[in-house]
């Protein structure tokens, strides 16, 4: 087989793309060999073959193992045979050897492989491989180097339950003694932290089902891990003389050890926190003896391990921090600093802040990352720097008052040696204290002596320390008094001007931003016109980032007086300028389509808005303009008429209608239709009169509007084409139910064949919607109109109900959830043996089994319900959303959780970003308003709890539709005790 591989595997590797091809196709072809993987095997472990080509060869085998190894294969092909058990048994023996490779490339490729076979194969099959690599591991050099490589291969693929408990116990003790023992070699050592940090992974999947176990794992293991990796990260990196010679190897263990003992606060809390008070001592002093380290290698090397991580200065403080951000967190820690912790702290964090070179460099091809630094997403740009911002502001939160003292202190004494740098550093790091705060919640007190200070800096000669402080100026805002802040806008606008440097232009912007949306409007009335002027010599800029602080400057400045805005010649005209320029932005285009809602509904004159803003908008929508701005027009126009009146200035319908529809007639583009039936829905809705009269020579606008629903509800579309469809059609049969009662029925057929060939939820969704509407009000028409109906080999009544009752359970939005609770219990009261007699899925059949549910096992074994009656459904939905209504109200007997008492987590209810489980509730169940208006009419007096608790009262004492006959056989034991609660 050898020799019919070798020069099929060269020419995969010939420069013809002809040849290439032709010896990957019969590579193809010769899979179903016995010989095959034999032959590659053989080819791989041959000295006598160049590299190249028995790298191809453990590729190619690679690829056969994850495909062909077992019928279980993640993606067997079932027309190729399975290797062998001679097959199997000849690439074990031949491949093993190859972990003691002195090429690393050939061990990484061997390694690979290998760990795929003993995925599938150990223990049954190949119960030696981890006696084989324990054993391996103890010979050293190039034999520890390949057992640790194997097995991190072999553990990070994970393991099953059966797999992982045979041999963590030994693996854990093995991979202890090399990072114990002084005379091996520092790469090693980290590779053996790396396997154990998966282990604990690994852990963390199965504490569930196996708690006793691995607490007495952690009891046993975690102390003297602890220990060694105190050890590990106490060694210093480099002689604080010749700082610049970093010994890499240790710096690569450090990183590892220190993410181990990160990851243990996630999954083993309560240990590590047992062991927090003789940990932290040491890390802290290492964090200490590395600042000077750091701090004088302003351009530091870039290594990376084998697995292509990198080994850099920057990460192992970055992992540091990431440590004493966790220790800060627990409550002895920070009882433990002392009067001079905060300080002593805080003066650490302003050396590690301190801008490097590098980064000064990156600033002055891009400003707005100097600008950006102290806000919004840092997470793809994260850094040392960033790193302290963040984690000062989380001390700020537990000591305020200390840290905001000891950041001022840390300024002043800055300036008093001079050290811009760290002048700047630390008003870095104040700055994300401040950004933590509530405006509003900014003491004067607090910050005694800021106005003095920033100002020194803004009359700083380094273009760095100046802008810095503008910004910081802009974020404490609500500090000053009007006429400290006119002065300041007057610094801002003066930093803008176009002579002025990059990063000092970005940086007044910044500034400006900030204090145009805090300070009083009528301080700011004379500097409107100026900072319009100013502000829109940022425009155009290819910059996202730096438009929307543009656009967000923009609007504060609109805000101080909407009249004089909308009377200017440069607003309008700059807001349809930075939306033209970056067309393919949605946040971009959601500012200004805000900006533009925002003036119609204050600017006290709509029409006037609408004299500046529907010419250019005519002009995009009839493709007058580039190309790409259609979107933009439709968004913006939705805003311009969300935020208008009712009914629209006359013309309104006559000036856009067309355009509209001329875009909704043609494009593809699934967001112009959302947009686009958002935009009908409001103009439905605020003037159906006038859509009423207007013609525009061939048809009326109502018309118009029927035939652009039309298009939108052909399966041609995406589902997503038609999730704005179904609000637009309840609120066209509401406002034109006269008018649209011969088509009707045509209407409600289309929106019921869409359901059928709906998938998306969301989808399924907006179109139930109008079957909802009509059922509280008309409910025994819409059955009759539905069950008269065919689609397909059904009834329109068994589509609609089907994908109803299936996909009730992930509908969302409060309203919109009542409003298909209380249809649903109309349609259960009309008592019609057609309901009965159409099933719908009820429960999941659990089949009991030991087997290792892999993803091939599912696939063959896919899920299967039961089949029940629609009216059971409709018992068992309601019943499951009152229980989710009494625990989004808080109307439960669950025992509150609370977080382990060694720990700062504050609320425990509260969620990462701030944001606690209740207001994320409300925030879910926020609509539009307009939406709630329209809902208003069926549900304003409908409380969902107390109606579905009456539902269930009624529907058991009168025996609806067989209510007791249908708990009885379809509900479970547990839905019964919920429904026996509710009722009683």
């Amino acid at each position: 087989m050898e020799s019919d591989l070798l020069p099929l595997l060269r020419a995969t590797q010939s420069a013809d793309q002809n040849a290439r091809l032709s010896a990957e196709l019969s590579l193809r072809q010769l899979q179903g060999q016995e010989a095959f993987p034999v032959g590659l095997s053989n080819i791989a472990a041959s000295n006598d073959v160049d590299q190249p080509l028995r790298q191809s060869a453990l590729i190619l085998l690679k690829s056969y193992v994850l495909n062909n190894w077992s019928a279980e294969s993640e993606n067997h092909n079932p027309t190729i045979p399975v290797a062998t058990p001679t097959a199997k048994e000849h690439v074990r023996t031949t491949l093993f050897p190859l972990l003691r490779s002195p090429s690393s490339l050939i061990l990484r490729s061997a390694a690979y492989v290998i760990a795929r076979v003993a995925h599938a194969d150990y223990p049954e099959q190949w119960p030696t491989f981890m006696d084989g690599v324990m054993s391996m591991m103890k010979e050293g050099g190039v034999g520890t180097t390949g057992a640790l490589t194997i097995l991190k291969e072999f553990v990070d693929e994970g393991l099953a339950e059966d797999q992982f408990f045979g041999v963590a116990p030994d693996l854990v003790q093995t991979l202890y003694g090399i990072m114990s023992t002084e005379h091996v070699d520092n790469t090693s050592k980290s590779k053996a932290v790396s396997i154990f940090r998966s282990c604990v992974d690994l852990l963390e999947m199965f504490k569930d089902t196996h708690a006793e176990p691995i607490r007495v794992f952690a009891d046993r293991s975690l102390p003297p891990w602890l220990e060694v990796f105190c050890q590990a990260v106490s060694l210093p990196v480099a002689d604080p003389s010749n700082p610049e010679e970093v010994n890499e190897s240790l710096v690569e263990l450090q990183i590892e050890a220190l993410r181990t003992i990160n990851k243990l606060r996630l999954i083993f809390p309560s240990h590590l926190s047992r062991h927090l008070t003789t940990t932290f001592p040491s890390l802290f002093t290492a964090l200490n003896a590395l600042t000077p380290i750091y701090v004088a290698t302003p351009h530091p090397s870039v290594s990376t391990t084998a697995e292509g991580e990198s080994i850099t200065l920057d990460v192992l403080a970055t992992e540091h921090l990431e440590f004493l951000s966790i220790a800060l967190g627990h409550r002895a820690i920070t009882a433990s600093l002392g009067s001079d912790g905060i300080p002593r702290i805080i003066s650490l964090l302003s050396s590690f802040a301190i801008a490097r070179e590098e980064e000064e460099e990156a600033w002055e091809d891009d400003a707005e990352k100097f600008v950006g630094d102290m806000g919004g997403d840092v997470s793809a740009r994260w850094t040392v720097r960033i790193a302290c911002g963040q984690l000062v502001a989380e001390l700020a939160e537990k000591r305020e008052e200390e840290v905001i003292t000891a950041l001022l202190n840390e300024v002043r004494a800055a300036f008093s040696d001079r050290e811009w740098r760290r002048q700047e550093s630390t008003l870095f790091l104040l700055g994300h204290v401040v950004m933590a705060e509530d405006g509003d919640d900014q003491e004067p007190e607090r910050y005694r002596g800021m106005d003095q200070l920033l100002q020194q800096c803004l009359s700083a000669e380094q273009m760095l320390l100046q802008g810095r402080a503008l910004i910081l100026a802009g974020e404490v805002a609500s500090l000053w008094t009007p006429e400290q802040g006119v002065r300041l806008i007057d610094k801002c606008l003066e930093a803008m001007q176009p002579d002025k440097g990059v990063i000092l232009r970005y940086s007044g912007l910044k500034g400006l931003q900030r204090l145009c949306s805090i300070l009083d409007k009528d301080a700011m009335r004379s500097h409107q016109t100026h900072i319009i002027d100013v502000v829109s010599s940022f425009v155009p800029s290819k910059s996202s980032d730096l438009l929307s602080v543009v656009l967000e400057t923009l609007t504060s400045a609109i805000k101080v007086d909407y009249k004089a805005s909308v009377s200017s010649d440069k607003v309008i005209p700059l807001l349809f300028e930075v939306a033209a320029s970056c067309p393919g932005d949605p946040w971009l285009t959601g500012i200004v389509g805000d900006a533009f809602e925002t003036m119609a509904r204050s600017a006290g004159n709509y029409i006037a808005v609408c004299q500046r803003a529907l010419p250019p908008l005519s002009q995009f929508l009839n493709g007058e303009e580039q190309e790409g701005l259609t979107s933009v027009a439709v968004e913006l126009l939705n805003s311009l008429t969300a935020g208008g009146l009712s009914p629209l200035p006359e013309g309104y319908i006559a000036a856009v209608l067309p355009g509209l529809a001329k875009v909704m007639s043609t494009t593809d583009d699934l967001e112009v239709l959302q947009s686009g039936q958002e935009v009908l829905r409001n103009l439905v809705q605020k003037d159906p009169a006038q859509i009423q009269a207007f013609n525009d020579g061939q048809h009326d606008g109502l018309s118009i509007v029927m035939v652009i629903l039309s298009r939108c509800l052909s399966s041609v579309f995406e589902d997503s084409a038609v999730v704005f469809a179904g609000p637009l059609i309840v609120a066209v049969i509401r406002k034109f139910a006269h008018s649209l009662r011969p088509v009707l029925p045509e209407l409600l057929k289309a929106v019921a064949v869409r359901i059928s060939t709906a998938s998306q939820p969301n989808c399924i969704q907006s179109l139930i919607g109008v079957y909802a509407h009509l059922s509280i009000q008309q409910s025994t028409t819409v059955v009759d109109f539905l069950k008269n109906i065919t689609i397909g080999e059904n009834t329109g009544l068994e589509v609609v109900l089907r994908a109803w009752c299936e996909n009730f359970e992930v509908f969302q939005r409060y309203e919109q959830i009542k409003l298909n609770v209380v249809a649903l219990a109309t349609v259960f009261g009309l008592q019609m043996q057609e309901l009965m007699d159409i099933k719908v899925k009820g429960d999941l059949v659990i089949t009991q089994t030991n087997r290792i549910m892999t993803r091939s096992a599912r696939r063959n074994n896919p899920e299967t319900w039961t089949s029940i009656p629609v009216p059971a459904k409709i018992i068992k939905l309601l019943l499951h959303e009152l229980v989710s209504e009494k625990n989004r109200t808080g109307d439960d007997d669950e025992e509150e959780v609370v977080s382990d008492d060694e720990w700062d987590e504050g609320d425990a209810n509260t969620m990462e970003g701030g944001m606690s489980l209740g207001q994320l509730a409300a925030f879910a169940d926020e609509e539009d308003d307009e939406d709630i208006a329209e809902e208003d009419d069926l549900l304003k007096h409908v409380h969902l709890k107390d109606f579905t608790v009456d539902f269930f009262k009624s529907s058991a004492a009168n025996n609806v539709s067989s209510f007791n006959e249908l708990c009885e056989h379809f509900l479970t034991a547990r839905e019964k005790e919920m429904l026996r609660q509710a009722i009683a």
